[in-house]
């Protein structure tokens, strides 16, 4: 079952699943780089958004 993106609650928000495009999409807008980079990320360090972000500013 997908997530419901009519909640809006941020209970989800500090990880990133990298099977559902919508959040790698969000992640990779933020960031400024592409979608196979953040998947890149995600499979290097985990889903934590923030150790994702910092995987990303580390490559850049």
């Amino acid at each position: 079952m997908g997530d419901n993106l009519k909640k809006k609650d941020g209970r989800d928000s500090s990880k990133v699943n990298k099977n559902e495009s919508w959040e790698v999409d969000q992640v990779a807008k933020k960031m400024g780089v592409k979608p196979a980079e953040v998947k890149k990320a995600v499979e290097k360090v985990g889903p934590v958004r923030t150790r994702v972000e910092q995987e990303i500013k580390k490559n850049k």
